[in-house]
């Protein structure tokens, strides 16, 4: 069985990247995302998720920038995140859910080494070349 969810890396006007830290898990650190409810599209999951998460309702879609990470979970299903670049105004942010506890706005530096997996630093870093202009 495939489980399917959504993620963002967020990123504000200051060039900032934003984290969340999960209640539960050995995860540290963390991009706003979810599962995918059934009929859903990756674009309203996305929107759901980033709201239900952070409070965050407006953004902008960085459009090009769409990365996958997938692997097996604990259960021993098939989890696939496709994982979207958006851009906010505000760095205003509300955790609504009770899955984390803390958020962080932090550099991209301080970013690469909160996230605790090399592929979830890959997608930061290509997010960041589009972000910066240097994938031009």
């Amino acid at each position: 069985m495939i489980e399917k969810s959504v993620a963002a890396v967020v990123v504000d006007k200051k060039m900032r990247y934003l984290l969340l830290h999960p209640i539960k898990g050995e995860v540290k650190w963390v991009l706003p995302g979810g599962h995918q409810k059934e009929g859903e599209t990756d674009f309203q999951t996305l929107a759901r998720e980033v709201e239900e998460e952070t409070g965050i309702k407006k953004f902008e879609l960085v459009e090009g920038f769409s990365e996958t990470n997938s692997y097996i979970n604990s259960k021993g299903n098939e989890r696939v995140i496709v994982v979207y670049l958006i851009r906010v105004e505000s760095d205003r942010v509300e955790l609504i859910s009770k899955e984390h506890d803390e958020y962080k706005w932090v550099e991209y530096s301080d970013a690469m080494t909160m996230l605790n997996h090399d592929k979830w630093r890959a997608i930061l870093n290509k997010a960041h070349l589009i972000i910066s202009g240097k994938n031009a």
